[in-house]
């Protein structure tokens, strides 16, 4: 979206992912799309399963930070 690709999140850090999926409640890139792979949650099922997280993922989002309050694992996803 911006041009840029920021830095993915450690591996470590998605591990914690429990999957819960409020992160999709507040994300406004999974409101417009309702792709999945696209969202923290896509990002961080992806790790986990050993796959690559692909630059439009990281692209699309859109740095609004709604993701960081609501996830009960503490991710901090805008880092």
């Amino acid at each position: 979206m911006f041009g840029f690709v920021k830095n993915a999140l450690p591996r470590a850090a998605t591990m914690h992912c429990s999957g819960c999926s409020l992160c999709l409640l507040v994300c406004p890139v999974w409101r417009q799309t309702r792709d999945i792979s696209l969202t923290p949650h896509g990002r961080a099922k992806a790790i986990q399963h050993g796959d690559s997280v692909d630059s439009a993922s990281v692209e699309s989002c859109t740095l609004c930070m709604a993701c960081d309050p609501v996830c009960p694992e503490k991710i901090i996803w805008s880092e």
